[in-house]
């Protein structure tokens, strides 16, 4: 299993932010929304516990 240190937390937040932001677009194409929202999941379950130490 892959470590995250808080060295890479901004990263992981900033694409959390950036993801959820796309994820608002009304446009979005069904498939690009569903593969967004598998990414966020993914990002998610990283940014969850650093954000907690933060």
């Amino acid at each position: 299993m892959t470590q995250f240190t808080a060295v890479q937390a901004p990263i992981r937040l900033a694409e959390q932010h950036d993801r959820t932001q796309q994820l608002r677009d009304r446009r979005l194409p069904p498939a690009r929304g569903a593969a967004l929202h598998a990414r966020l999941d993914d990002v998610e379950t990283i940014t969850t516990p650093l954000a907690r130490d933060l």
